[in-house]
């Protein structure tokens, strides 16, 4: 089932069949990024916020087809339906207390369109509540919204920093969330290309050594795999054990994952980004978040630097913007 606003990882894209397509698509990402399409992922509880004529007040509304979203989580039902999940209620509380000082007036018209809301995120890492743009729901045999073929359950209306500016003002509980500018992108892509050719992974595998070296890979355009779910490759890399019809898709699985987790390391060590952050695709209407990969535990990693810094001329391609 889609979430409310979906959130995927950049390898799962699964136009990127290989290890070439990946990477242009993230140069694709860094090309795109000269405009406000890299935002601050404030990883936590999406708390959407609406506004409810019937109660005459701001309401929480999770987008389900229950009544308790229907008619909107107040103040006063909120411990109806989240007595057994104390700490999450707090962080409901909390915020629809502060929603109470009403200052927002015609603002976006939110008040006369109740299908529209405010996508706050608690962040589980600061504490902190942000606000990720303003968004509508999608129509239901249940509820009113917009019309989407794409199966979304929400579609974006406005990320923009002045939008998020604005609501700040008017409640300074729900904070902006940061977006990040790249001005050049050419420099920057050959630079991560240098950085994945400088990694090399060794796993040990039921006493097999199995060696990843991602310039090899990049090389050889490496094909991948997606036979392998997530929760197999955490087994996996954790029990340091692989059945044997895995050993032959295994590398072309976890690849996908290494890129990922090091354009994430890339851009924190080059001062790029401070945290987590997503990138929008304007065009397919995606979230795309670029994080370090908690699901795979890869602390027993050992990382070999190498000095080769040959690049692929074709990855290095201008690209139409």
């Amino acid at each position: 089932m889609a979430k409310l606003i979906e959130f995927k990882y950049i390898y799962n894209n699964k136009v990127c069949t290989d290890v070439s397509k990946l990477l242009i698509f993230i140069k694709n990402i860094l090309a795109n990024c000269k405009r406000e399409r890299l935002f601050h992922y404030p990883d936590g509880y999406l708390l959407p916020v609406r506004w409810s004529r019937e109660k005459n007040r701001f309401v929480i509304d999770l987008g389900t087809s229950l009544d308790r979203d229907l008619s909107g989580i107040d103040i006063d039902n909120a411990s109806l339906h989240f007595r057994n999940k104390p700490e999450y209620l707090k962080i409901l509380c909390n915020l629809l207390e502060k929603l109470s000082c009403d200052d927002l007036g015609d603002y976006y018209n939110i008040k006369k369109n109740q299908s529209k809301f405010i996508a706050v995120v608690f962040c589980l890492r600061s504490n902190e509540y942000y606000n990720i743009g303003l968004h509508t729901f999608v129509a239901t045999n249940k509820r009113k919204g917009v019309y989407n073929s794409n199966n979304n359950k929400s579609v974006l209306l406005d990320n923009s920093k002045e939008f998020k500016f604005n609501i700040n003002n008017f409640f300074n509980i729900i904070k902006s969330a940061d977006s990040y500018i790249i001005k050049s992108y050419s420099h920057l892509y050959s630079d991560f290309i240098s950085h994945l050719n400088s990694k090399s992974y060794n796993f040990q595998l039921d006493n097999r050594n199995l060696n990843i070296n991602l310039q090899e890979h990049i090389k050889n355009n490496l094909k991948f795999n997606y036979s392998l779910s997530h929760k197999r490759n955490k087994e996996i890399i954790e029990s340091k054990k692989i059945l044997e019809k895995e050993k032959d898709i295994v590398t072309g699985s976890i690849v996908k994952h290494l890129i990922s987790l090091e354009f994430y390391s890339f851009l924190i060590e080059n001062k790029i980004i401070k945290d987590y952050v997503y990138y929008y695709d304007d065009k397919t209407k995606l979230n795309y978040k670029i994080k370090d990969l908690k699901q795979i535990d890869f602390n027993n990693i050992l990382t070999e630097e190498t000095s080769y810094k040959e690049h692929n001329p074709y990855l290095l391609l201008p690209i139409k913007i």
